[in-house]
């Protein structure tokens, strides 16, 4: 049988539900799924980490990213950007689509 590995960001195994670990082990059928818990400290430890680990899939944490909520309080941010000045970051709308294994 097959081995896959899905990583889970800052949650363990345990951690999960059982209706999540149903839906992913049914999204893997008939392959064996491994779980490896990943803390990674910022976003580029996160990619150098999918880069070594390769995993089939990573499971998000549940809670949200910075600066998700202070944005949503009214909290601007911003950067300086060649060529256009100060520019405003617009809150992140998450998109979701339908799960398809590779």
């Amino acid at each position: 049988m097959e081995q896959v590995l899905v990583t889970i960001l800052r949650r363990d195994e345990t951690d999960l539900t059982p209706q999540e670990r149903e839906a992913i082990l049914a999204a893997f059928q008939g392959k064996e799924v491994v779980f490896k818990r990943t803390d990674p400290k910022d976003f580029m430890e996160h990619a150098e980490q999918c880069r070594q680990l390769k995993p089939v899939a990573v499971v998000l944490p549940r809670e949200r990213p910075i600066p998700a909520v202070a944005m949503e309080e009214g909290f601007q941010h911003i950067t300086v950007l060649p060529h256009r000045g100060v520019v405003e970051l617009e809150p992140l709308v998450p998109k979701f689509k339908p799960f398809v294994p590779k």
